[in-house]
C-alpha cells in the first residue's frame, strides 16, 4: 500500500469559504478590490452570511480570479509593511 502524499498547506489568507464580513473586517485595504468588481459586499448588510463562494455566484464574478486578486492585495500591503 503506497503511503499518501502530504498536501503542502495552503499559503493563502483569502478562501472561498470565508465570510465576506469577516474578510473586510480583517482586511479592510480589500473593500476596494470588490467594489472594482461591482460588488457592493462592503455596504450590504448580509455579507456576513454570505461567503465569497456565494458572493462570486451573485455578482457573475470568476471565484478564482477574484480570490487570487484579493490574495495579491492582501500581500502586497503586508510586503509593504515589512518594507517599513
Amino acid at each position: 500500500m503506497k503511503q499518501e502524499e502530504e498536501r503542502p498547506a495552503t499559503t493563502a489568507l483569502i478562501r472561498a469559504d470565508m465570510q465576506v464580513d469577516m474578510v473586510i473586517k480583517r482586511y479592510p485595504q480589500l473593500a476596494p478590490v470588490l467594489l472594482k468588481h461591482a460588488m457592493n459586499c462592503p455596504a450590504c448588510h448580509i455579507s456576513r452570511f454570505h461567503d465569497l463562494r456565494i458572493a462570486c455566484e451573485k455578482y457573475s464574478i470568476d471565484l478564482e480570479a477574484l480570490i487570487e486578486e484579493l490574495n495579491e492585495a492582501v500581500e502586497g500591503v503586508q510586503a509593504n509593511q515589512e518594507a517599513v
